[in-house]
């Protein structure tokens, strides 16, 4: 059965930017903008360094960096690609036959789908359905991830990309450095595709594939902050035993909570591998508070079982200026959170 493939179109022109306006233009901030986006932009649109001028531009397209920066075993950046649907060559007929087809589906029109943005209406009102036509859309993306100077790739473990009425994607991304990789000075690579995307309408049939493709990437340094606040705690519930450590730096709060319990690490896993009622409620995540007041949910919910009776927690939260009256509190998968086994944080005298 066919799988449909959504391929984001990003037409591009080339557009040129002083650090000056790179920096105005606050892509963090801008970013910070979308539903349900990220709590921490803010404050990477605050100490976030602009990126001095580079940008690559091929076929037309063009893409930016924009801001950077690097702390603890992380780095943070944004982008823009800007778009110009002036690029898209439209045709009627059919391409050549001998064209090899990545995708295709029938009673399909894809000009029946809703156009959130320039290039996509121009793309849509002309693959209507009603004969055949094609089109050929010169296209670009980021790789996932990022590069070390020496080949080291880092992952992802956050951002998105926002497309914009005109065209327009702004993106950001999170990377983790790998251990024993961390400098106080570090090059980084960001690799971008350039292709060409071919869509075809026949009739009711439609058919897409990538028509050529070639990477390019822009390289940047940045230094790295070593401001750091540390905090600690630890609790005794019936179930269990429970310490965390988390440490601050200018983005964020990040830390581990270790639960001892064979009992929770045995419901644990029966409840990710969705078996049936194990008769226990299971810790899901921790949340963060300040005097009783719920401050930010749990930003990665991440957890793993070691062994046969820890659980560890990796909790993330947005960076807190005041560090007076903070707490997390263990939410259950069945009974919600409960305060009474609430986790007191105490800043670690340095």
């Amino acid at each position: 059965m066919f799988k449909r493939t959504i391929i984001v179109i990003l037409v591009i022109s080339m557009m040129a930017f002083s650090t000056a306006v790179a920096s105005e233009s606050g892509f963090f901030s801008e970013l910070a903008q979308v539903e349900y986006a990220d709590e921490r932009l803010p404050a990477l649109e605050e100490i976030a360094e602009p990126i001095p001028p580079s940008s690559l531009t091929k076929n037309g397209i063009t893409v930016e960096l924009g801001q950077g920066y690097y702390e603890g075993n992380r780095v943070f950046i944004s982008f823009k690609i800007s778009a110009d649907t002036d690029l898209i060559e439209l045709y009627e007929g059919a391409p050549d036959a001998g064209i090899k087809w990545k995708d295709f589906m029938e009673n399909m029109i894809i000009g029946e789908e809703p156009a959130h943005a320039a290039d996509e209406k121009k793309q849509y009102d002309w693959l209507d359905g009603k004969s055949q036509r094609w089109l050929r859309a010169p296209s670009c993306s980021p790789r996932d991830g990022l590069d070390l100077e020496d080949g080291t790739y880092l992952d992802t473990v956050g951002g998105y990309e926002k497309k914009q009425a005109d065209g327009t994607i702004l993106g950001w991304k999170e990377c983790i450095i790998p251990e024993g990789k961390e400098a106080d000075l570090l090059t980084f690579k960001l690799t971008f595709c350039w292709y060409t995307m071919l869509r075809f309408q026949d009739y009711t049939t439609y058919r897409e594939t990538i028509e050529s493709s070639e990477n390019d990437s822009i390289t940047f340094t940045l230094n790295r902050n070593h401001s750091f606040q540390y905090l600690q705690g630890a609790t005794q519930a019936a179930s269990y035993k429970a310490t965390v450590e988390v440490s601050m730096g200018n983005v964020d709060m990040k830390g581990k909570v270790r639960v001892i319990s064979p009992e929770q690490a045995a419901s644990w896993i029966a409840w990710q591998e969705e078996e049936e009622e194990t008769g226990t409620d299971v810790i899901s995540c921790w949340n963060l508070y300040q005097n009783g007041e719920l401050v930010s949910a749990d930003l990665y919910g991440a957890s793993e079982v070691i062994g046969t009776d820890e659980i560890v927690f990796e909790v993330l939260f947005p960076r807190m200026n005041d560090l007076n009256g903070l707490s997390l509190v263990p939410e259950y998968s069945e009974g919600g959170e409960k305060p009474d086994e609430a986790i007191i944080l105490e800043p670690v005298i340095q």
